[in-house]
């Protein structure tokens, strides 16, 4: 062997081992808590569970999930906010969650101010839907029956301020139409009803609408995205559907709090990143209709932070108010 490639593996294994060692030095014997404010099964859950599989073997530190879910993951942050800020309490944002600080005025919610970002996990984009049998087979279809008969046409949501909703009344501000909101409280209910035609149409992330446009319960109008989405390749953009300007995702990350020292940040983002790429975590989000979210730590906080703003005043132009 030469020397050269003798100096080559020894400059590896060093990396290798400087790497493991650093992940032990700066995190404590005890797991990582991730804290999901999300049900057990839902896409958020699933998508966390195996980021944090990836990034247990990388850090050398075992995570241990805990689903807090909640209506809209507020409930848990003053808990997680309590905690040392020393890497090993991460939060998973839902970006639905960013418009909580004008629901609950009272808690004193910034998840700007409060947190620190690791990363972007995935993307989720919304499809409008129609039950099977629906007349309407286009965007178009639906903006003119909208503007003939206004508040008659209804669309289904799970309650104000969640994806559905926010989805749905972005598109009836860029059609300039009145569709009349019908709220519930079990998804499921929506989506009977949005399947026997007793509700006009819906608005849901595709890992949830693809087994009923599979099962042919459900007729896939376009997805709500800028871009078309790979599990939905022949389904156009409502921007591409001739709505132009129109573009919605719901997006999640992981977030720790402000003050944990810079080089767990990074550690815990370097993680974060390698556990993104990896082949199986790709298959698992490609089946449930997702998609990376390829962001550095820095540019996902910039990015959630700039989100927040505009989806705050978007929540006040359409009168989502505190509860």
């Amino acid at each position: 062997m030469s020397s050269n490639r003798r100096l080559f593996l020894a400059a590896a294994g060093a990396v290798a081992i400087g790497s493991s060692a650093m992940a032990q030095t700066l995190f404590p014997s005890r797991p990582i808590r991730l804290v999901v404010p999300s049900p057990v099964g839902s896409p958020g859950d699933i998508v966390s569970r195996v980021l944090a599989e990836r990034m247990g073997q990388d850090l050398k530190s075992a995570f241990v999930i805990e689903n807090r879910p909640t209506a809209t993951g507020a409930a848990v942050v003053p808990e997680v906010l309590r905690m040392p800020a020393d890497g090993t309490t991460v939060y998973y944002l839902g970006s639905t969650m960013l418009i909580n600080p004008l629901l609950y005025p009272s808690m004193n919610l910034d998840y700007v101010r409060d947190f620190v970002s690791i990363g972007g996990t995935t993307v989720t984009q919304s499809v409008l839907v129609v039950g099977a049998g629906s007349r309407f087979n286009s965007v178009q279809e639906i903006i003119r029956e909208a503007r003939a008969r206004a508040d008659e046409l209804t669309y289904a949501s799970p309650g104000s301020g969640f994806p559905p909703h926010l989805a749905a009344e972005l598109f009836k501000q860029k059609s300039a139409t009145k569709i009349r909101h019908i709220p519930y409280v079990q998804l499921g209910q929506a989506l009977t009803d949005v399947i026997s035609a007793r509700v006009d149409m819906m608005f849901l992330g595709i890992s949830v609408a693809m087994p009923q446009i599979r099962a042919g319960k459900l007729k896939a109008i376009a997805v709500a995205g800028s871009t078309r989405s790979r599990a939905l390749p022949e389904v156009p953009t409502i921007a591409e559907a001739g709505l132009t300007g129109y573009s919605y995702i719901s997006f999640e990350g992981m977030l720790v709090k402000r003050g944990t020292p810079d080089a767990i940040v990074q550690r815990l983002a370097d993680s974060l990143s390698m556990a993104k790429r990896d082949p199986a975590a790709l298959t698992s989000f490609g089946n449930l209709g997702l998609e990376t979210l390829d962001m550095s730590a820095t540019q996902f906080g910039q990015y959630y932070a700039a989100e927040a703003e505009k989806l705050i005043a978007f929540a006040k132009e359409i009168g989502i108010r505190a509860e």
